[in-house]
């Protein structure tokens, strides 16, 4: 669900306002305007970082409760993470739980 949030809050990053007037040239930016937006991205980098807490800890409790053959290769490629990445985690994950 929290991916949800992330693509909310990317619709939002792009439909912010517009600077550029009807007549093509640029609107004047004052930092009154570049408040908003950067609220917008700070709001999209935090749901980003825990959509990727959220996955990270999912496929962590997935390659801990399955003896699926090719698990590992199965999440690199839904991911996009390399097997490096998905070694380091599990170990990372090994050392927090003791």
């Amino acid at each position: 669900m929290k991916w949800l949030a992330v693509v909310a809050g990317l619709a939002i990053m792009q439909s912010g306002p517009q600077t550029e007037l009807s007549c093509g040239k640029l609107a004047p930016m004052d930092t009154a305007k570049l408040e908003p937006a950067a609220q917008r991205y700070r709001e999209a980098e935090t749901a980003l970082d825990a959509a990727r807490a959220d996955l990270q800890a999912d496929a962590v409790v997935f390659l801990r409760q399955t003896d699926e053959r090719g698990a590992q290769a199965a999440i690199a490629r839904i991911t996009g993470w390399t097997d490096e990445y998905l070694r380091r985690l599990m170990k990372s994950a090994e050392e927090q739980a003791t």
